[in-house]
């Protein structure tokens, strides 16, 4: 593989999602690979920002970055709140570095291998994490029963993203799906549901729900999935014993009205929203206050979660409308040019991962992700292919 850009963005793309399951590992010095990524970045990207290509989405991009970075600039402790600011500046370049850079059918063949390696790679991390007790247990008071290995809950955001990119990996997959991909498949989803991030399981289920509304017909990525589901469902009794404390616990705050009412993410946009805009005036309303730095504002410890909340408090009604106008203006970047494809097949397979994946990240978002790099960065990545390809297709 040389070191062409394209090799540098799919390279970037890779690091990601390694750093989610690596980043509790500590080298000698303090060195961890986030920082080792950190580094990466910032050696790549003025390679790769020099030359990409303008679209709408690209252009409101870096509208928000703009926006984002004054509002940062009125921040009490902004010196505090960079580090955040710059992993949200890279996650959403992520869109134009890969809608710039990943664009042939090379590029794809090689991403579909990377996808599926990487898969097995969080499937195996996971068993690993169960046999040597690695890591935390993110759900112990709850009665979790699972480490999550070098990494966090969040693992589980990017795993949900790279299954649902599936239907295009399989697409440009050099050779028949057999043991290696399907095992891959079926491990990837062991930490999504036994971790229990109620964030990651809801958005992976919207995801299939919507590929199944939008979707022209069945596709080989339902065959896979069902394979999986078989054997989830025949080896539920091995572990059961193990979530049955962890799932009573923590599907009673989503089957109880009351209880979703006190769910910390929920009051802070039906209750904190409204409170500081009322307490703060127009002036808060409009712009927000201490971006990134909920603490600040509120004299607290306890840090906003859920990205809507985020960037309704923190850049304000406005900064709220622009940041998520980025999701409408790729879905306008989309319909530009799926429209010229001939295939109506293909268009409804396209149409149904663009929409699969914008409803995971709707829910992700409500999780939390605006912090977390990799799961963020892994979904802009793959908004840029997609709408690349449509620019790229030729029927003929």
């Amino acid at each position: 593989m040389t070191l062409s850009k394209s090799n540098l963005v799919l390279a970037i793309f890779f690091i990601n999602a390694i750093v989610a399951i690596t980043s509790a590992f500590v080298f000698m010095g303090g060195v961890h690979t986030g920082l080792i990524r950190a580094g990466f970045i910032a050696v790549a990207l003025p390679l790769l920002i020099i030359n990409i290509k303008f679209t709408k989405a690209t252009a409101i991009i870096f509208l928000v970055l703009i926006y984002l970075s004054v509002s940062l600039l009125t921040n009490t402790r902004f010196v505090e709140n960079i580090p955040t600011f710059i992993g949200v500046i890279f996650s959403l370049l992520m869109y134009p570095l890969a809608y710039s850079y990943i664009y042939k059918h090379e590029h794809y063949e090689k991403l579909s291998k990377i996808v599926i390696w990487l898969l097995m790679v969080f499937g195996l991390h996971f068993i690993w994490a169960q046999l040597f007790q690695v890591g935390v247990l993110p759900y112990e008071r709850a009665g979790g029963a699972f480490y999550v290995g070098g990494g966090g809950v969040q693992q589980t955001f990017i795993i949900v993203y790279l299954l649902l990119f599936l239907p295009f990996v399989i697409k440009f997959y050099p050779k028949r799906f057999g043991w290696f991909e399907i095992s891959a498949l079926i491990l990837s989803l062991f930490p999504v549901f036994l971790i229990f991030r109620r964030g990651a399981i809801l958005a992976f289920l919207l995801g299939l729900i919507i590929y199944s509304i939008f979707h022209y017909r069945k596709s080989k990525f339902f065959k896979f999935v069902f394979i999986g589901s078989i054997i989830a469902i025949l080896t539920f009794p091995t572990y059961y014993s193990q979530i049955q404390p962890l799932i009573e616990r923590r599907t009673i705050d989503v089957t109880d009205t009351e209880a979703i009412e006190q769910i910390g993410r929920t009051q802070e946009i039906i209750t904190w929203a409204p409170y500081w805009m009322e307490t703060k005036g127009f002036t808060h309303t409009l712009f927000g206050s201490e971006l990134y730095d909920y603490q600040q504002l509120a004299n607290t410890r306890r840090s906003l979660h859920t990205d809507y909340a985020v960037y309704l408090i923190g850049a304000g009604i406005i900064g709220f409308i622009l940041y998520f106008s980025v999701l409408l203006f790729i879905i306008f970047d989309f319909r530009n040019y799926v429209k010229n494809i001939k295939s109506r097949v293909l268009r409804k397979e396209l149409t149904s991962i663009l929409f699969a994946l914008l409803g995971a990240y709707m829910i992700i978002s409500y999780s939390g992700q605006y912090y977390v790099i990799s799961a963020l960065s892994t979904v802009m990545f793959m908004f840029g292919v997609l709408n690349r390809y449509v620019v790229e297709y030729d029927d003929e």
